[in-house]
């Protein structure tokens, strides 16, 4: 049975009234998650938004591809980022892994107060405090499924680490429903999920999109589209269900992702974090589903 219905705002804290660090944490244990408004600087996206726009535009200019010339920044890199997605899109994924490991990515990450309030929520002392990346950028271009993920929980995809924290948010435009925004199901890091692994999307063989890791039994949780502003910043429990949707409107959106680890538990020692245990077989042969979800 659901429990009774919740909104964002029970578990927003506004970062510039809050009294506290206590109650933002009370809120993430609570829920899984928080929304921390007004939490970054919006001058440290400016400066990542121009290193992105360099490394697409430079990258357009290898491959001989022309890009619109625009005056408005964000509008040049739309321009780039679905030129890359229709005419290379694994050069697309080059210009995200460029991202993840610039400087001014690191920057964002650390000048943001991001990873100040990752180490408090996961309880980390500074010596064994590790970052999975820079920071990921994605590119959410409407009407594009390829990058969509079903509901799953990041514990099924790093089983051997054992204390991590997920950081979400929108960089240069808000997010908000049907525009690509992130759901999530509050409460649902609470208890232990079965999933089926496959690589598609709704149960659907594909091998352009991402592999699932989808939990299928979920409808005890209540789901929530979120509502976020690029100074908004979004911290979400290891087991935590989410998934993405469709990004339905006429702009690219842009997405800052990262995890923050623990590792003084992991069950290894490997420096790769993302780590898995799993067989390649689901993700070679694309398997389709084999039982109905329920509607």
């Amino acid at each position: 049975m659901l429990a009774k219905k919740i909104s964002q705002n029970d578990f927003s804290c506004d970062t510039n009234t809050v009294g506290d660090t206590a109650s933002i944490k009370s809120t993430f244990d609570k829920f899984g998650l928080v929304v921390l408004n007004n939490a970054l600087d919006i001058s440290n996206a400016m400066l990542l938004q121009k290193s992105i726009i360099t490394i697409a535009a430079d990258m357009c200019n290898k491959l001989g591809l022309p890009i619109p010339q625009n005056e408005d920044p964000i509008v040049m890199l739309d321009n780039a980022v679905k030129i890359l997605e229709e005419k290379d899109r694994k050069a697309l994924g080059q210009v995200q892994g460029l991202i993840s490991q610039s400087l001014a990515m690191a920057t964002y990450s650390v000048n943001s107060n991001i990873s100040n309030f990752a180490s408090l929520l996961l309880g980390a002392e500074s010596e064994s405090f590790i970052m999975e990346s820079f920071g990921g950028f994605v590119p959410n271009i409407p009407s594009n499924t390829s990058r969509l993920y079903t509901y799953h929980s990041e514990q099924h995809w790093l089983p051997y680490r054992k204390n991590f924290i997920n950081v979400w948010g929108a960089l240069f435009r808000g997010k908000n429903i049907n525009e690509g925004t992130m759901w999530v199901k509050p409460f649902s890091h609470l208890d232990q999920h079965e999933f089926c692994e496959y690589r598609g999307y709704s149960g659907i063989s594909n091998q352009e999109s991402y592999m699932q890791y989808e939990v299928m039994d979920n409808e005890m949780y209540q789901e929530l589209g979120l509502k976020v502003e690029p100074t908004d910043l979004v911290l979400f429990h290891q087991n935590l269900l989410h998934k993405s949707e469709v990004n339905l409107s006429n702009k690219v959106g842009y997405l800052y992702i990262n995890r923050f680890f623990d590792v003084r538990k992991d069950l290894t020692i490997s420096s790769t974090m993302g780590i898995r245990p799993y067989s390649s077989e689901s993700e070679n042969i694309g398997r389709q589903i084999s039982f109905s979800k329920k509607k």
